[in-house]
């Protein structure tokens, strides 16, 4: 019986399409296939059946697991490589650009544009805070590392993380105008972004609460009334007539009571003037 005739050119092929997919100790098996006959066409098809290629491509039977149609290998690998070049610009290598979470991506169909979509709004709203912004909001049990883990996370969708964002931005608007931690209640934040509050509009409004609660909170009681730091940020974030109108009443009445004082200091002083003569 003659013994199939070896391609060294075919094999050589096969190898350099092994080493693209990075299962170079597969080279055995193809020249084992080689010598039993298989031609260079068949080769990739059972190569496809290894536990080797099965382990390196596992983001593709996820995929299809998630009712998703599997991506080529040159697809796979190129996807692979922009999801870490993404990865890497943003938090640098080794802890997160690793193989079980860039399977993890591709599984889940995150693409490497909202991939860097999402590291960009991380970007933006989480790394150029003060440190002690952080510092606070991590005792609120929401470190960075939280954050990062959430930017990346396929499961949780874009409108969850935007919100989620929008509400760590509020947060710390809030922290920096008040000088502590004492507004970050996520509840709480979480009212005001869905009312559509934004980051720069937060940054103004608690700036003006802050400058005036003190002495307005001091005119309130004097008056008998409580004016809550939370209805000055109704007046002043979601435009709230009541709580102005409550502010301005406030307002008016230490206004009456200055006048009152003044007219009648005036009129003693005008009765002793004239008693004088």
């Amino acid at each position: 019986m003659t013994s199939p005739t070896f391609d060294n050119n075919a094999f050589a092929m096969l190898e350099a399409l092994l080493k693209s997919w990075g299962l170079d100790s597969l080279s055995g098996n193809v020249r084992d296939m080689m010598v039993a006959g298989d031609t260079a066409d068949v080769i990739p098809i059972k190569l496809r059946e290894t536990d080797a290629y099965k382990k390196r491509f596992k983001g593709n039977a996820d995929r299809l697991k998630n009712g998703l149609p599997a991506l080529s290998e040159a697809e796979y690998l190129a996807t692979e490589t922009s999801l870490k070049s993404v990865i890497r610009r943003y938090v640098g290598t080794g802890e997160y650009d690793t193989t079980e979470n860039l399977e993890k991506w591709i599984a889940g169909d995150l693409s490497p544009q909202e991939l860097n979509d999402r590291m960009s709004d991380y970007q933006q709203q989480f790394m150029q805070q003060p440190q002690w912004v952080k510092d606070a909001w991590s005792a609120e049990g929401f470190t960075p590392q939280d954050a990062i883990k959430s930017v990346m996370d396929p499961n949780v969708t874009e409108t969850s993380l935007k919100r989620r964002g929008q509400v760590y931005a509020l947060g710390s608007q809030a922290a920096q105008a008040f000088g502590d931690r004492s507004a970050l209640n996520t509840e709480r934040l979480g009212e005001l972004v869905d009312a559509g509050v934004t980051a720069e509009r937060a940054a103004d409004g608690y700036r003006q609460v802050a400058g005036r609660e003190k002495y307005e909170g001091f005119l309130a009681r004097t008056a008998g009334v409580e004016l809550s730091r939370e209805e000055q940020e109704n007046a002043a974030l979601l435009g709230d007539q009541g709580a102005e109108q409550k502010r301005r009443k406030v307002l008016a009445t230490d206004e009456a009571r200055f006048t009152e004082n003044y007219l009648g200091t005036q009129a003693s002083l005008a009765r002793d003037r004239s008693g004088s003569y």
